[in-house]
Parts: structure tokens; C-alpha cells; sequence
């Protein structure tokens, strides 16, 4: 690739830079949504028991919560005259300036919050397993072996989450975080139908729709449905990209 394109030793200049003085404006939201975690394990406990899949769930809920708020936090200087300016200032290419970006939103911060989640799960273990908590307290090797099932499917949940928020993060000023959310759901649905559009038109005289063979059609839905997110964030992401890059040039 070019040099004046990307450059690895700029790329790794601006990773550190974003990591030193915009990853800390997140350091705060970050916190609290881990912390978040444990006390929802408190508020359900306390009704009743929690299972593993439910601890499971939770914290797959807020890494979905952390991963899509990230960029629209850590990158908020993107809505300011000021801060795009500084942005542009950077002595880097915008493909740079991107990969640094699509690195921290999309690897590194929900990678830390995952570990960290589970690191503060393991310590409670260890601090409350003598103390009449075994049924709140997931067992370590139980947590991992179901997250090894149940992680695994987050990816593709995340790489949509995070395209959708850099997107947002680029194209709007003012209340970003809430007109992406209401773009989000309005995707969803046209995503939906969409891939109902063309179920339908796949299985319209298919013998199976008539068999009640619904577990067929059920996993060609889902797999389309994430054929179609997933084409549909990588535009997403190239869209971000153009726009940075337009804007590194104007």
C-alpha cells in the first residue's frame, strides 16, 4: 500500500495518541457500566435465583451497551468545529485516523470490558464463595464454558453495533447517540423485511412450507439475515471511512 496511505509506525502514533487523550473522556461511562454488571447480579439476586444463562445475558447486554456508546464518546469531537479541526490537524491519513478508530471501537474496548466483566466475576467468586453465595456466584469454569457457546455470537452483533455508531458519530452534530438509535431501529425493520421479501420468494411453492418444515427455513432465514448485516455494516463502515476521508481533504 502507499506510504502516503498508510504508514504502520503513523497508524501505531495515532493509536496511542487517541488512547492517551480520547479513550480517558470514555474512562468514566466505562466504569460505570461495568460496575452496572454486578449490581443488576444484586437487583436480580435479590428477587430471586440468577441463573447462568441470565448472568450471561447481562453481561452480554452491557457489552453491546459499552461497545455502541463508545465511539460516540470517545470520538465526540467529531460534532465540534474545534475539535474536527484538531482531528484534521493530525499528521496522519484518514485511513489511518480510521483503522485507528475501527481498532479501539471494535477490538479494544469491547475486548477490555469482557475481561474486565469477567476478571470482577472470578474475584467475586473467590471473595463471596465462603460466604453463603455459591448460588449467586457462578463457578468459573461454569461461566467460561457457556460463554465459550454463547460469546462466540456476539461478533457479529458488535461489528453491526459499532458500524452503525461510527456512522452516526460522523454524520451527526447534535444529539448523535439518539438520532443513530432511531436510525438503527428504522434499519432493522426495512432489514427485516427485507429478508422476508426474499424467504418468501425463495420458499413460495417449497413442499417444506407446507410440511411444517419450519427448522430448514428457519436457518436459512438466519443465516441471510446475517449475510445481509453484515454486507450492510461493511458499507457502513466504507461510508465513515469516505466521510473522514472527505474531510481530512476540505
Amino acid at each position: 500500500m502507499d506510504n502516503n496511505i498508510f504508514s504502520f509506525d503513523r497508524f501505531i502514533k495515532v493509536l496511542k495518541y487517541d488512547l492517551r487523550f480520547r479513550v480517558m473522556g470514555f474512562a468514566l461511562l466505562f466504569i460505570v457500566l461495568l460496575v452496572s454488571v454486578h449490581l443488576f447480579y444484586f437487583l436480580i439476586y435479590n428477587v430471586g435465583e440468577l441463573r447462568i444463562v441470565e448472568r450471561v445475558q447481562i453481561i452480554q447486554l452491557f457489552l453491546f451497551s459499552c461497545s455502541f456508546m463508545a465511539p460516540f464518546k470517545i470520538y465526540r469531537e467529531f460534532r465540534s468545529s474545534r475539535g474536527k479541526a484538531s482531528f484534521i490537524m493530525l499528521p496522519a491519513s484518514a485511513f489511518e485516523k480510521f483503522a485507528s478508530m475501527f481498532v479501539i471501537s471494535l477490538i479494544l474496548v469491547p475486548v477490555s470490558f469482557l475481561l474486565l466483566s469477567l476478571a470482577l466475576d472470578y474475584f467475586a467468586v473467590l471473595l463471596f464463595s465462603n460466604m453463603g453465595h455459591d448460588r449467586f456466584f457462578l463457578r468459573y469454569e461454569e461461566f467460561i464454558s457457556l460463554a465459550d457457546i454463547d460469546f462466540s455470537l456476539c461478533c457479529p452483533v458488535i461489528f453491526t453495533l459499532v458500524s452503525t455508531a461510527i456512522f452516526g458519530n460522523v454524520i451527526f452534530k447534535k444529539r448523535a447517540l439518539a438520532k443513530t438509535m432511531l436510525c438503527v431501529i428504522a434499519m432493522a425493520y426495512i432489514l427485516s423485511e427485507a429478508v422476508t421479501l426474499i424467504t418468501n420468494f425463495i420458499f413460495w411453492n417449497d413442499e417444506r412450507v407446507y410440511a411444517g418444515t419450519w427448522s430448514v427455513i428457519h436457518e436459512y432465514v438466519q443465516d441471510i439475515s446475517e449475510k445481509v448485516c453484515l454486507a450492510f455494516s461493511v458499507l457502513l463502515y466504507a461510508f465513515a471511512y469516505w466521510r473522514i476521508k472527505k474531510m481530512q481533504i476540505s
